[in-house]
């Protein structure tokens, strides 16, 4: 067979015939890469397996494949035989104008055949192919392992994702409303109250808006809102509130205006230092009004006059609770002098009573301590001191030891005269009866001023009236001089014994 009838040959082969011839020479490429086997076993075992190897031996591998390539492949004998009988055609026809030859040395034909063309272009592809498959021989592929894929938790659903974002809607909603603005607090020092309380001095007011809201649901489910746009309706008052800071009315647990108490005698003084002016002396568990604070002094007021006392002389009753009781009693002694006035209630309680009329030695007959309670109560019926009258009895009877007391249960020898006093005295059935009718004489004609109200309606007459003092009952009700002073001076032994 002539060279020009085996290049014809050549070219009436088939495609089929020629892929067929392809995969048979990639196939023995592989066979013929000892890298290759390791890469397919592993593939064969459903896993990767990183194959190291040196650089050296990878270039290698690539020049046996590719040399392996060059040597087995039909199509580049095709090209050998198409370039050798382009050289013999082109030295025999060098002069035939049917050939040119090109400026890189090439023999191109002026009419050259469709099927040519198609057969040369096929064979660029397939070689080119062919090439890349033989210099990629060697790729590793990335080594992930099939247990890691398998436990993968972060696989997306995606039937699960469809779903969701089906099933969401969102919606917007536009509204304009009232809202309140809340107030703001001040807080202020006042060393005027305790250290630690507040008080509001000035109440805050909450304001009110009016703004328009855009609200987006997502399923009916608020996930955002926006204002945008707002209008006062009515600016909020700021709240005051003032913090105490005064160390002395919290250990005191007092307020200024509280009552506080002496825990000893006390100058009252003009101004807040020892060295100003005296006003007045106080008495050791007397009250005072606390007006206010000045370092070591604070400023009082003691039955109407003002002044200023030491801090460390005053005591509360939350303190030292046994004040208060101290205070009263020494408030009612504070009242005692020859000069008192008698047209009102001592002061003194049942108990009191009850207490400095018992337990007297000169009291045998123990008549004072089973009448003390008619002498309370005489007190508040007609408004009469009662001490000041159970003193007269006691002087009168001798401690209801004389012969009136015991036989006509007349304390005060009421009615007696001088030249027959036992005769001419008024007798009673009880020591009651008495106390009750001495009482309001006295307070019908000696202890009060003419027209003064006093009880049952009835109004003083002050027949006898010299003022309202021991020593002015005395002008008309005994002949005795010393009468006032003998009286006072058993009603202060009595007052002793609170």
């Amino acid at each position: 067979m002539t060279q020009k009838n085996r290049i014809q040959n050549d070219e009436a082969r088939s495609l089929t015939d020629a892929f067929q011839e392809l995969r048979q020479s990639q196939a023995r490429t592989v066979e013929l890469n000892p890298y290759a086997k390791k890469h397919r076993k592993a593939k064969k075992e459903n896993h990767t397996v990183k194959i190291k190897c040196s650089k050296k031996e990878k270039d290698l591998s690539s020049k046996f494949e590719v040399k392996t390539l060059e040597k087995k492949s039909p199509f580049h004998k095709a090209k050998q035989k198409k370039n050798k009988l382009n050289q013999t055609i082109f030295s025999k026809k060098a002069n035939d104008k049917k050939y040119t030859k090109t400026p890189s040395g090439r023999i191109r034909t002026k009419g050259v055949s469709v099927f040519t063309l198609s057969l040369s272009a096929f064979c660029f592809v397939v070689l080119f192919a062919n090439y890349n498959f033989a210099t990629n021989t060697s790729y590793i592929e990335p080594t992930i392992s099939t247990e890691e894929f398998e436990a993968n938790q972060k696989a997306y659903n995606l039937e699960e994702i469809i779903q969701t974002n089906i099933s969401v809607t969102k919606t917007k909603n536009k509204s304009t409303e009232e809202r309140e603005i809340p107030f703001h607090t001040t807080y202020r020092d006042n060393s005027f109250l305790p250290k630690g309380e507040q008080v509001i001095t000035q109440p805050g007011t909450v304001g009110r808006e009016k703004v328009t809201v855009v609200r987006t649901y997502e399923n009916d489910q608020l996930i955002e809102e926006k204002c945008i746009s707002s209008t006062m309706l009515q600016e909020p008052i700021e709240q005051i509130v003032d913090v105490g800071t005064s160390e002395f009315l919290a250990k005191y647990k007092v307020h200024i205006g509280d009552t506080m108490y002496l825990t000893k005698d006390s100058i009252l003084k003009e101004s807040a230092n020892s060295s100003s002016k005296n006003i007045i002396t106080i008495k050791k568990n007397l009250d005072v009004q606390l007006l206010e604070l000045s370092g070591d002094w604070c400023k009082v007021s003691y039955n109407g006059t003002q002044g200023y006392i030491e801090a460390s002389a005053l005591t509360s009753a939350t303190i030292n609770p046994e004040m208060v009781e101290k205070n009263r009693i020494e408030k009612i002694l504070s009242t005692v002098d020859p000069y008192m006035a008698l047209n009102k209630p001592s002061g003194l309680t049942l108990d009191d009573f009850k207490r400095i009329l018992s337990g007297n030695s000169q009291d045998q007959n123990k008549v004072f301590e089973q009448n003390a309670v008619y002498f309370y109560e005489t007190e508040q019926k007609y408004n009469i001191n009662g001490v000041f009258l159970a003193a007269v009895g006691i002087h009168e009877s001798q401690w209801g030891t004389s012969n009136i007391a015991n036989d006509k249960k007349n304390l005060f020898g009421y009615g007696a005269y001088d030249n027959d006093a036992y005769g001419s005295s008024y007798t009673f059935t009880t020591y009651q009866e008495g106390i009750d009718l001495v009482a309001k004489i006295f307070v019908k004609y000696y202890i009060n001023p003419a027209g003064t109200p006093i009880y049952d309606g009835e109004i003083a007459q002050a027949k006898y009236y010299n003022g309202p003092t021991v020593s002015g009952i005395n002008v008309r009700y005994a002949s005795d001089p010393e009468w006032h002073t003998k009286v006072f001076s058993i009603m202060e032994d009595l007052y002793q014994k609170l």
